[in-house]
């Protein structure tokens, strides 16, 4: 069974109390970020506790990515997606991403086989050989002119200090969210 966790989280702490559901689920649909209320999850309890009841994890890094930092291999992450066009400054139409734990590459499949992703694309065969690595996931062409957005995100993103810029928006999503302001009435 999926479960996707966003009602779930916003039901009540699923951290703490997610060992009395995830017995019966096999994969674990989490956003890092609630874009409503900016809470973000600790993505390495969530998804050591997930492992341990030998669930797989996926994490949605659309509001996460370029916003805070991320360390899905220190996470021990299974998978993860996420999109350019937010925090990495793509624009509308720029591409989404996927991550595939190394030691989930080989045995992961995914329907849509493209051009890029192909071991030789300019060789032309008829049958299709996935590349190598991350690269087999790749599928059609790239919208040159999104990238080129994306580029200069990333450029900011690796000069900002994240976790500083990360904890003023904490703090701002805090005391601006009315999710917030209402499970925390004391807070302006």
């Amino acid at each position: 069974m999926v479960v996707g966790l966003h009602w779930i989280a916003q039901a009540f702490n699923f951290q703490d109390n997610m060992p009395a559901w995830l017995g019966w689920v096999a994969v674990v649909l989490l956003s890092h970020v609630n874009y409503r209320s900016g809470q973000m999850h600790d993505m390495a309890a969530v998804t050591r506790q997930a492992h341990e009841r030998g669930a797989l994890v996926i994490w949605d890094l659309a509001h996460a990515a370029g916003a805070v930092p991320v360390d899905l291999n220190g996470a021990d992450a299974d998978y993860a997606v996420g999109c350019t066009y937010k925090y990495l400054n793509g624009g509308p139409g720029s591409p989404a991403f996927i991550w595939v734990a190394p030691r989930h590459i080989p045995d992961f499949w995914q329907p849509l086989s493209g051009w890029w992703g192909h071991q030789r694309p300019f060789d032309m065969t008829v049958a299709y050989e996935p590349a190598g690595g991350i690269r087999r996931y790749l599928c059609g062409t790239q919208p040159i002119v999104s990238l080129a957005m994306v580029e200069c995100g990333l450029d900011v993103a690796r000069e900002a200090d994240i976790p500083n810029c990360a904890g003023s928006r904490w703090r701002w999503a805090t005391c601006s969210s009315p999710w917030s302001r209402n499970a925390a009435p004391g807070i302006r």
